[in-house]
């Protein structure tokens, strides 16, 4: 016969076949794509290459918007009071899609990552004794950074005002200067009981310069015994106390 005759039970088998085959295809994939997340997320929180150096990429290859000089990153570290450290030190929970990320970069750059950097609050690291926006990077050499995820909310527009007076030392001062002067300033004059315009004057002035010290000099207790200090001398350090 020219056209043979279909058997219903082995059409059954190889469509059963078929499928089975499908299924464990998707599987291997799925199973392989799981390994190298799971080796990704190794990387990124318990792994750091010994050597500290990083892996030359072409800038060619990665969109400028995308690339962020150490200078840029502590600029916005000391605005917003945020901490540039080594992935190991974090502490939070790392998004699936930081991963994904990763992954996706490496497939386009043709190259694996070593050393990973997070900005982010001083809080969602775990730091060592001597708002919520963590930002990802991975070191490409030269001083430069490449921005793979960012997670979280966005910071409050208050924490840009509040970190302010602790940029550093100079912004620290001014903010101590103007304090003294607004309570120096602010006493009615009533109460001052003096009915010459400059003699008032100077008393508040005088008063604005003894308030000046004195705010500094509880600042500065204040700072040594809970263990602060300046965003300038701190955005880099994984110790809380330096």
């Amino acid at each position: 016969m020219i056209f043979p005759k279909i058997n219903l039970e082995t059409e059954l088998i190889r469509e059963k076949m078929r499928i089975r085959n499908l299924l464990n295809e998707a599987h291997d994939v799925l199973e392989c794509s799981h390994v190298q997340d799971e080796k990704i997320q190794d990387r990124i929180l318990h792994y750091a290459n010994e050597s500290g150096s990083a892996y030359p990429v072409q800038d060619r290859f990665i969109p400028a918007e995308k690339i962020y000089s150490e200078n840029v990153i502590r600029n916005i570290c000391i605005k917003y009071r945020l901490r540039f450290l080594d992935s190991l030190c974090y502490r939070g929970d790392l998004p699936y899609d930081a991963i994904l990320k990763v992954r996706e970069h490496e497939e386009i750059l043709k190259i694996k990552f070593q050393n990973f950097k997070i900005a982010a609050p001083a809080e969602f690291f775990q730091l060592e004794n001597v708002n919520k926006d963590p930002l990802l990077f991975a070191e490409i050499g030269k001083g430069k950074y490449l921005l793979i995820h960012k997670w979280g909310n966005d910071l409050n527009w208050s924490r840009k005002l509040s970190a302010w007076p602790l940029r550093n030392l100079g912004n620290f001062l001014f903010s101590i200067l103007m304090i003294s002067c607004l309570i120096a300033f602010s006493i009615p004059s009533g109460i001052m009981h003096i009915m010459n315009f400059e003699e008032e004057i100077y008393l508040r002035l005088w008063l604005s310069v003894h308030t000046f010290i004195g705010i500094s000099a509880f600042s500065i207790w204040a700072g040594l015994c809970f263990d602060k200090s300046l965003s300038s001398q701190n955005w880099k350090s994984k110790y809380y106390n330096s």
